[in-house]
């Protein structure tokens, strides 16, 4: 585990990260459940938060159990996992009885979400190692139906829900939206194109 890696990475990045992400967490969840996913671009590394108002905070950092080669943790990188509040897939059972496959830690209400950003921006940082917030992208979205969450306050690159998106031959709309990240032309969309002038 390293500590404050070098590189491109100013202090004050983390900082500024950190808050937007205890003043993201603290807005969510007030329309049902709600999910966030801070991950290593490219690499599979990520935390994960649940948020439920009136509701415990779950966080999850991930664990050996979805990495592989590479991207897996050592032993050292999950101790520090481990110091840094969560608990470890041996320890992974809910009160219910269910299984979690990742590192766990549970916030019960009120929420220091503060906190729950510095840990989680520590854990990026130290233990992924990530050399900066700009190796970091975002994903978020409702529990009960999956739909996507736009959070450009946390000033990460994100997933763009493209809304009924236009053949490009005939004008007419998709039938389907497709979460692509921001720039990225849709993979679906020829044969969107296609599908529609088959209409």
């Amino acid at each position: 585990m390293g500590t404050n890696p070098s590189g491109s990475s100013k202090v004050d990045d983390w900082s500024a990260l950190q808050q937007r992400l205890a003043e993201v967490l603290a807005m969510m969840g007030t329309d049902g459940r709600q999910h966030l996913i801070i991950e290593d671009r490219g690499k599979g590394r990520f935390v994960q938060f649940a948020v439920e108002a009136e509701s415990a905070l779950l966080v999850e950092p991930v664990s050996n159990d979805f990495l592989r080669g590479r991207a897996a943790l050592s032993g050292a990188s999950c101790r520090a996992i481990v110091e840094l509040g969560g608990a470890s897939p041996a320890e992974r059972w809910d009160k219910d009885g269910s299984e979690r496959a990742n590192f766990t830690r549970i916030y019960e209400r009120p929420v220091d979400f503060a906190e729950v950003a510095r840990l989680a921006v520590r854990t990026v940082r130290d233990v992924f190692q990530v050399p900066s917030p700009g190796g970091l992208e975002y994903d978020a979205f409702a529990e009960k139906d999956g739909a996507p969450i736009l959070l450009p306050a946390l000033g990460l690159a994100g997933m763009t829900l493209v809304v009924e998106p236009r053949c490009a031959a005939c004008g007419k709309t998709a039938s389907r939206i497709e979460v692509v990240p921001p720039g990225e032309r849709p993979m679906a969309w020829e044969s969107w194109d296609q599908e529609l002038r088959d209409v």
